[in-house]
Formats: C-alpha cells, structure tokens, sequence
C-alpha cells in the first residue's frame, strides 16, 4: 500500500513523503501543492523561540511554511476549531506572529476545517496520487487531442479521443485538472 503521505516534490518533481500530524494538515498540504503559485514548501518548521503573553520564552512549531512565486512566504498554522475555544492558541499565535514575520515568513496564517472544502481537498490528493504515476504513451495523446479541441470536454470524451480506455483516466486528470 502506498505511504499517504507521499507527494510530488516541488523542488524535484520525485515522490517525497511529508511530515503531517493530522488529516487536516494533510488535506492543506494538498491543496497547497497543487497551486501554481506555491514554489516550496517546508512542513514542521522549528522549534521557533518566542516570547509568550506572559513574557516567557516559548517554542513552536509551524505546520507549514509556503513559499510563492512572487516571493512571498507564507507561516501556515494548522488546527481544528475545537482546539481553539480556550483562546490560548490564538494567544500564542499572536506573540508567535511578532517573532516570526518577517524573518521566517512575511505573514502567520490559522488554517482551520472551515478554511477547507473536502472535495477540493479530495481532488487535490487524486491529482498528486495520479501525478506520482505518469503514463507517458497516454500522457503524449492526450496533449495531441487537447490541441484539437475548442471549449469544455468530458473525461468520457476525451479517453474516447485519445483511444486509451478507462485504465488511465489518471493521465487524463494530471493534463486537464492543473489548467
């Protein structure tokens, strides 16, 4: 069974597995991959000195830090409503974002379940499972029927297209899905 961790790499293009502790950051990290603005990105990044709202250093670990094209970087921080009710997170978020931006990332972002659609973060992770296994034949005629056609097309309509079968509906999603 494959590691569901595992995603293309943005730097190389090979499969790479992801440090995650949650679905949640799972899900993120999807979607984030498969933006084309994101260049790079780095999972679990400290542990990052801080001064907490009691004035005691503290130490915290970003879920993400996003890096995109125009530059500018992203501090991402991963969690479930649930864990923010006390307030004490956001706390330390606020005391982590004086410590961090700009020299770790120009801004701190909270990511929570809400910040997420499940059925784009299911495509996401389908388009990175379908990416770690190309199908170059397939791959190869379906750029040649995408020059030919005008407008929207189906799936159905395109594997019919390009002679390929449903086996490789894969090749299909990694062309058509990005653009």
């Amino acid at each position: 069974m494959s590691d569901p961790r595992r995603f293309v790499d943005l730097d190389t293009g090979l499969p790479r597995r992801y440090g995650l502790d949650s679905q949640l950051e799972y899900h993120h990290l999807a979607l984030t991959l498969v933006n084309p603005a994101v260049v790079q990105v780095r999972e679990q990044v400290g542990p990052l000195p801080f001064i907490d709202d009691s004035g005691k250093t503290a130490k915290h670990f970003i879920d993400l830090v996003i890096q995109n094209q125009d530059g500018r970087r992203i501090a991402v921080a991963v969690k479930p409503t649930e864990r923010l009710a006390s307030g004490r997170f956001i706390r330390e978020l606020e005391c982590l974002k004086e410590s961090i931006v700009p020299k770790i990332a120009d801004e701190l972002r909270l990511v929570t379940e809400h910040c997420i659609s499940r059925v784009h973060a299911f495509n996401a992770i389908m388009y990175q499972r379908f990416a770690l296994c190309p199908d170059q034949d397939v791959d190869a005629r379906v750029a040649e029927v995408l020059k030919s056609v005008h407008g929207d097309i189906s799936i159905c309509d395109l594997t019919r297209l390009c002679r390929a079968g449903g086996a490789r509906v894969d090749a299909f999603k990694t062309r058509v899905l990005p653009g």
